[in-house]
């Protein structure tokens, strides 16, 4: 069983998984005059979050997840998944819109490395550039044979005008009607 997005649970619905989480795994229905349900031997039971239940400082990049408390956490092994490298998410890219011209699958990796690592020099201030969105900006891009206009309808357009200025300023730069940019230089 896969609970995506565990951190938008609320605090006491997630108590009720604690039984469920023990090395005697076990569900107890109370609606059902607290029926008891065993798992399979090789019942599994996954979940993803994006703030990490007690690290909320990613917490404001993803608005409604809650804290979740050190007990619950104790039940879990935790794997943090670092973003893509470049090369990976070219990679992802190029498989996902084979329709993607590779410089602007590269120029996509790169925008979104330097969004991430908050380099100020793209305009782009969140940390929350997620390989979702340089997908859909590659979707968009392909279809409309522009970088900048896939930008606007994938996530761009989304943002105030006020912080999309220095965004379009390093876009038009990167795709070749401005002065050179940080962004078509090769990522370290």
């Amino acid at each position: 069983l896969l609970l995506d997005e565990l951190d938008f649970a609320e605090p006491a619905v997630l108590s009720l998984l604690h039984p469920v989480l023990e090395e005697e795994s076990m569900l107890v229905l109370k609606e059902n005059s607290g029926e008891i349900i065993r798992p399979h031997k090789d019942f599994r039971l996954f979940a993803t979050a994006n703030s990490i239940g007690a690290m909320q400082e990613r917490a404001g990049s993803y608005a409604g997840t809650n804290e979740m408390n050190e007990a619950f956490l104790d039940r879990w092994q935790v794997i943090m998944v670092e973003n893509l490298k470049p090369k990976e998410e070219i990679n992802i890219l190029r498989s996902i819109v084979p329709a993607l011209k590779p410089a602007w699958a590269r120029r996509i990796a790169n925008f979104a490395e330097k969004a991430r690592s908050g380099d100020a020099d793209i305009g782009y201030t969140g940390d929350n550039f997620s390989t979702r969105k340089s997908i859909a900006w590659a979707k968009k891009a392909a279809l409309h044979r522009s970088l900048i206009k896939g930008a606007h309808l994938a996530w761009l357009d989304k943002m105030s005008p006020s912080e999309q200025e220095p965004i379009i300023k390093a876009l038009e730069v990167m795709c070749g009607t401005g002065k050179r940019s940080p962004i078509t230089r090769k990522s370290k």
